[in-house]
């Protein structure tokens, strides 16, 4: 038994004790108070055999099955996609027949409805424990549901006006799914119909006529309602916050006021208990100072202030020339004054991870993965200004930096029990990639940070294809390429395109004499699997600016061509298969686990790709 077990069985209380018949559950719904459950203890096995009913209500799986699904989205996805009402959903699409809870039928549903629910059946799916899985691997799971939500989602958009709740709802939930399978163009263009939604739905001014700058002014129901809105704006900036910022693209949400306070916690909009929030403040100096003296200090507010001003030194970094060492100063101060503004809490020594507090962990943990981000960024900055200082220097700083970033790795992965990393936000993977390891490899202590950050990316390779996307361009990273011999694959330059934000690039090189030199000679544009990479060392001297990627590399990432459906897969050893979300490792034939590579399959989508 794992930190994720099962609690007692039993008759649970209503969710919400509210006098209100709108917001009163009946007892099917889960407890507030109830731990994460193991997958599989969702299931109704004794009344509802995985065999039965998978073709009457309409979702093509058991009754069983859905609901169990629906039951690990709300243990397992909802602590990092905080979008549903936990209460509500399950007044609206869980009923309770003979003793056994089961999820509303398709032609109960709207089509709005249907993307939703199929969303989060994608989402939840790879945790499953049930026979009716037993054959699928946990990352491709889900691919089914999404393709059924996208289906219903097409002809949909073509000709809405103004979208319901559910439908927005169902395309971010759907935007989440496509780019942690690995989806980016499908993934982006959705995440860029969900800006368009927003503001439509005014969604970015919710809070403008608060005269209490808190929130609590509305009564409980309305109060509930406007939560629900505020936390699906913040899902959609935070959408298009990575996909902007991994991809060194400008937002699609405006850098500006924004009327709208940050989200409670979980545990408040469950039980309607309205509690003060406040404003996320946006100018260079003081966006450290959005939760000061509020009486929200929830570790998901805290995460999306320390999210907010990453942006923002990813902007500087994208526009150097619009970067006025005025606002460079503003936002230094803002990271040194946010690391001590930050509740006691978020010390990493006073982390102690469980069952009844996982969520709240992963998401002071992904809080310092955003401070790291940030100094990373910081860093990117200072060796762009200091290009004119010799390479040997610029080396050095590479070395400094790559030893504050393993130790600070280390100090996370201390603290942060291995069946709990594929809970957090896939998107944090990202941060543990340290893209200057190149200027230093095969030397410690960033050898060290390499084997640290393919472990913790096995993990959430395990169930999130998005993990074993970035494992293969931390091997990219890592190994380099000798130019003359090789070109990037067009899985390794689609990979590239996408986290460009990770990949130590040089407007320079882009445009080098060399590069242009290189473009007139011929290369094999076969794939090359990173497990084939010749050992070619990169050199620990010289600026990100001089790394050995291959000469022609950026001039022709605009032509790369898409994924086949049939990539090969990277090959981890058993010795870094972690448990799994029951704290059983799964048995694995060969002793060795297979992550797929980054795919994207343009065929499903021919119309939409899109370059971010």
């Amino acid at each position: 038994m794992t930190g994720l077990g099962s609690p007692p069985r039993g008759t649970p209380p209503d969710f919400i004790q509210n006098p209100s018949a709108k917001w009163k559950l009946g007892l099917h719904a889960p407890s507030l108070n109830a731990l994460p459950r193991e997958p599989g203890a969702h299931f109704n096995t004794e009344t509802a055999p995985c065999g039965a009913n998978s073709e009457e209500n309409g979702w093509h799986i058991p009754d069983a099955v859905a609901y169990e699904l629906v039951g690990l989205f709300f243990d397992y996805i909802q602590n990092w996609l905080p979008i549903l009402h936990r209460p509500l959903f399950y007044q609206k699409y869980v009923r309770v027949e003979s003793h056994y809870g089961r999820v509303v039928g398709r032609q109960s549903v709207s089509d709005h409805d249907a993307i939703l629910i199929n969303c989060v059946f994608a989402l939840a799916a790879r945790f499953s424990k049930a026979s009716f899985f037993c054959s699928t691997d946990p990352v491709l799971r889900g691919e089914a549901f999404a393709e059924r939500a996208a289906a219903i989602k097409d002809p949909i958009i073509k000709v809405i006006e103004e979208p319901s709740l559910e439908f927005v709802k169902g395309c971010a939930l759907l935007a989440f799914y496509n780019i942690c399978a690995g989806h980016a163009a499908p993934g982006s263009l959705l995440v860029s119909v969900c800006v368009r939604f927003a503001y439509d739905l005014g969604l970015n001014e919710i809070d403008e006529e608060d005269q209490t700058n808190c929130g609590t002014e509305d009564g409980q129901d309305a109060w509930i309602q406007k939560e629900e809105l505020r936390r699906l704006w913040w899902v959609i900036y935070e959408l298009d916050c990575f996909v902007s910022t991994v991809s060194c693209q400008p937002y699609g949400i405006e850098r500006g006021e924004i009327k709208v306070l940050l989200p409670v916690s979980d545990h408040h909009w469950f039980s309607g208990c309205p509690a003060g929030s406040s404003y996320l403040i946006q100018s260079p100096g003081t966006v450290w100072k959005s939760l000061e003296g509020s009486e929200n200090q929830s570790p998901r507010a805290w995460y999306l202030v320390t999210n907010y001003l990453k942006s923002c030194f990813a902007d500087t970094a994208r526009q150097p020339k619009r970067n006025t060492p005025e606002t460079q100063t503003a936002l230094e101060m803002d990271l040194a004054c946010l690391k001590h503004a930050l509740p006691a809490d978020f010390q990493l020594r006073s982390v102690n991870m469980a069952e009844h507090n996982f969520g709240d962990c992963n998401w002071i943990i992904s809080t310092h993965f955003m401070i790291l981000s940030c100094e990373a960024l910081l860093e990117r900055r200072r060796w762009s200004q200091n290009r004119s200082e010799t390479s040997f220097n610029t080396g050095q700083e590479a070395t400094i930096w790559g030893r504050h970033f393993y130790s600070s790795l280390v100090r996370i992965a201390l603290i942060w029990p291995p069946e709990y990393i594929p809970l957090n936000h896939p998107f944090m993977g990202c941060c543990v990639i340290n893209p200057w390891d190149a200027l230093e490899a095969r030397r410690e202590p960033n050898f060290q940070s390499f084997e640290l950050s393919k472990l913790l990316l096995s993990h959430y390779s395990r169930y999130w294809k998005i993990g074993g996307a970035l494992l293969r361009l931390l091997a990219i990273i890592h190994e380099g390429r000798d130019s003359v011999v090789h070109r990037p694959g067009s899985r390794e330059r689609e990979i590239i395109k996408r986290f460009s934000v990770l990949c130590p690039s040089s407007p320079k090189g882009r445009h080098s004499v060399v590069s242009r030199l290189s473009a007139r000679v011929t290369y094999d544009t076969s794939d090359v699997p990173v497990e084939a990479l010749p050992d070619s060392y990169l050199t620990s001297s010289g600026s990100p600016d001089e790394l050995q990627w291959p000469l022609n590399l950026w001039d022709n990432l605009h032509a790369f061509d898409m994924d086949r459906s049939d990539a090969e897969m990277l090959i981890i050893p058993s010795s870094h298969v972690a448990e799994g979300v029951s704290g059983q490792a799964e048995t694995l034939a060969s002793s060795q686990m297979c992550v797929p590579a980054f795919s994207l399959s343009l065929d499903r989508f021919p119309d939409e790709f899109v370059v971010l």
